[in-house]
């Protein structure tokens, strides 16, 4: 994340024939400088220890965004770009940066009147606007953060900072970004042991109670997530069984061919025994008992008889098969003692006669 940034350098002007301002000054260094945390995005008003590396200060792509950058009256609400120059810029950083020990310095020109008289009167000092990014400091530094990729917006006229620890440049114009502050002694804070999981921790007094609370509520919600996330896999593994349970359920073309033949067997036995039996999608168990009954009687197919002894039953039923033996034999006997011959014949030959 990038953060914008202000830094307080004194101002060493001349002016020209046509009365602009001209100037070289020391406007940015290299170094550890104390910010408040609230100004860099953190929790609490405790100094924390930003070193801005050699590497970075002096870096090319550093270096050259600062050239041609715009002077302002104060620092603007705004970053400075093409849309907001004219309103805003009363001159501009000169191509001439250059490394002095520590600090980078450049020349700059104001030819705007009102930036040439608040520069000798109410604004005789410089403030650099920039953005840069902070990464945390390696293991065993003596300060906390580093400050990477620093780009020059602007170059401010401000009024002398207050003193002591409230003189911080930029904040009479708008709060633009962070500024370091200055300490006239050294600071002392209370601090206070907080847990954080399995480690102590130790923070200003004053910032305690806020961080403990933020940690609470943080392990409040990873509770409540961490619970949604295991109501959702239980939900997942009942899913799961219910489909291995339904696809077991799922019949193959065999199961299919092999389950109609077995209901027809079912069904063309029970129209021995019922001649008024139809197939309307019954349980199998259902068409046998039914069958049972006609057969047998309702005591057979009362509803204590399992469905295994109904099977059973249906089984070995047969239907009855009509003794036809005396039939058959009178039929034979009238056939053997019809007269031979055309008897027909006679007869009506012999009606006719009479």
């Amino acid at each position: 994340m990038k953060t914008k940034f202000t830094d307080k350098a004194e101002i060493g002007k001349r002016s020209t024939k046509d009365g602009y301002l001209v100037a070289m000054s020391k406007v940015a260094r290299t170094g550890v400088q104390d910010y408040l945390a609230s100004e860099l995005g953190m929790i609490g008003n405790h100094v924390v220890r930003v070193n801005r590396p050699e590497a970075e200060v002096f870096a090319k792509d550093a270096m050259a965004s600062l050239t041609h950058a715009p002077v302002t009256i104060n620092h603007p609400a705004e970053m400075v770009d093409a849309d907001n120059w004219s309103d805003l810029a009363v001159g501009e950083v000169g191509e001439g940066v250059l490394r002095d020990g520590e600090w980078l310095a450049v020349p700059l020109i104001v030819k705007d009147a009102k930036g040439i008289e608040v520069a000798g009167t109410t604004h005789k000092e410089i403030s650099m606007g920039y953005t840069a990014e902070l990464k945390d400091a390696p293991d065993g530094a003596d300060y906390d953060l580093d400050m990477t990729n620093i780009r020059f917006n602007h170059l401010a006229l401000v009024p002398k900072g207050r003193a002591g620890s409230q003189a911080r440049i930029g904040d009479s114009a708008g709060q633009w970004g962070a500024t370091p502050v200055i300490q006239d002694k050294e600071v002392k804070m209370d601090i206070k042991t907080i847990v954080v999981g399995d480690k102590a921790v130790q923070v200003a007094a004053s910032d305690a109670d806020t961080v403990t609370q933020i940690l609470k509520d943080h392990t409040s919600t990873v509770a409540e997530l961490q619970a949604t996330i295991e109501a959702r896999d239980t939900t997942i593994g009942e899913l799961k069984a219910e489909n291995a349970e339904t696809a077991k359920q799922v019949m193959s073309d065999a199961e299919i061919a092999a389950a109609v033949v077995a209901r027809k067997a079912v069904t063309d036995k029970a129209v021995l025994f019922d001649a008024e039996f139809k197939d309307t999608g019954q349980a199998l168990a259902d068409i046998k008992r039914d069958a049972v009954r006609v057969a047998y009687g309702d005591e057979a197919a009362a509803a204590e008889v399992s469905d295994a002894e109904i099977n059973g039953i249906f089984r070995v039923m047969e239907p009855k098969k009509v003794n036809d033996a005396a039939r058959e034999a009178m039929k034979e006997g009238k056939e053997k003692a019809k007269p031979k011959g055309n008897w027909d014949g006679i007869y009506k030959e012999k009606k006719g006669d009479k």
